[in-house]
Order: C-alpha cells, then sequence, then structure tokens
C-alpha cells in the first residue's frame, strides 16, 4: 500500500511539475493560494486523499483482517458441517434405499414367522384341549366307576339285609309251629312238676 501511495505522489508531482511549465492554463497540481482559488491543486487533493485511504486502511486492517479470517474459518466451517451433512444424508439415503429393496424379503419373512407362531399356537391349544378333555373323560370315567361302586356296594347290601329278612321271616314262620308245641308241652310239664312240688 505504501508503495503504491509514493508512486501515486511521484506520478502526480511529476505532471504537476510538466504542466506548469506547459502552459498557463494547465491543470493546477501544486499552486497554493488566492492566484489559484478557480483552479484547486490537484495534486493536493489527490495526495491527501490518499493519505486519508492509507489511514483508514492502516484502522481498519487488523479488524478487517480477523474479521475476514473469521468469515472465511466460519465459511470453512460450515463448508466441512456441509459435507459432513452430505455424507451422513448419503448413508442414510443408501441405508433407506436397501431397507426398501429388501422390504418385500422382510415382509416374506414377517410373514412367515407369523404364520409359524400361529401354527405353534394352534397346535399347543389343540393339545391342551386335547389333554383336557382326555382328563375330563378319565375323571367322569373315575367318577362314574366310583358311584358304580357305591351304588353296586349298596344294592349288595340292601340285597342282602332284605334277604336276612326274608330268610329270618321264613324260617321264624316255619319253626313257629313246633317251637310253640314244644314251649306248650313244656310249660305243661313245668306246672305239673310244680303242683307235685306244692305241699296239699
Amino acid at each position: 500500500m505504501r508503495k503504491i501511495i509514493k508512486t501515486l505522489a511521484l506520478l502526480s508531482f511529476a505532471q504537476g511539475t510538466m504542466a506548469s511549465e506547459a502552459a498557463e492554463h494547465a491543470i493546477n497540481w501544486w499552486g497554493l493560494g488566492s492566484q489559484y482559488k478557480d483552479t484547486p491543486a490537484l495534486g493536493w487533493l489527490t495526495l491527501t486523499f490518499l493519505l486519508f485511504i492509507w489511514l483508514l486502511v492502516r484502522t481498519i486492517r487488523k479488524p478487517l483482517s480477523l474479521y475476514l479470517e473469521t468469515r472465511s474459518n466460519d465459511i470453512k466451517k460450515a463448508i466441512e458441517e456441509g459435507k459432513q451433512a452430505r455424507l451422513l444424508g448419503e448413508k442414510k439415503l443408501k441405508l433407506y434405499e436397501e431397507k426398501l429393496t429388501s422390504l418385500d424379503q422382510e415382509i416374506a419373512k414377517l410373514k412367515h414367522s407369523f404364520m409359524e407362531q400361529a401354527r405353534a399356537e394352534k397346535l399347543e391349544k389343540e393339545r391342551q384341549a386335547r389333554e383336557m378333555s382326555e382328563r375330563i373323560f378319565r375323571d367322569t370315567k373315575d367318577t362314574i366307576k366310583a358311584n358304580f361302586e357305591k351304588s353296586k356296594n349298596r344294592l349288595a347290601e340292601e340285597l342282602i339285609k332284605n334277604a336276612l329278612t326274608e330268610a329270618q321271616k321264613s324260617i321264624l314262620e316255619q319253626e313257629r309251629g313246633p317251637m310253640d308245641e314244644y314251649l306248650k308241652e313244656r310249660l305243661v310239664s313245668d306246672l305239673k312238676t310244680a303242683a307235685k312240688d306244692v305241699p296239699l
């Protein structure tokens, strides 16, 4: 920047010197005073402007370079994050595409798995129902058998009791006649014996 300012200043000075020598009505580069009030000194104005620019650049160079560096770093970081996001997005897209391609296979596998599970549950329920019916049948059979045995025993007891009663009745009826005769004879005999023993 300094080299540029020096070069411009030297060029302005050289042109001003040449112009003042060439003609009276030439451009005023370096002349000062009341006689130059209609034509301001362009060399000094240029030099002042360049000095202002130099001071301005010197003043804002550090903050501007820091801002530009920070901005550049932010842009680089954003570019890197964008690349990372693009790579991640591509990976996810690839994964989703693979999942979509294998979706039919997954559906077939799930369907087959559900069918197998349903078949296994059906077989298990049939087995449980069969076991339950067999258990109910066994329990019913055992109950019927036990009730039959009870009824048979009760009937046998009743039959025996009735048979005994009938037998007793029959025996009593058959033996009552001879027994009555025997008892009568015995009673008469006892009375006779008792009568003999009694003193008159």
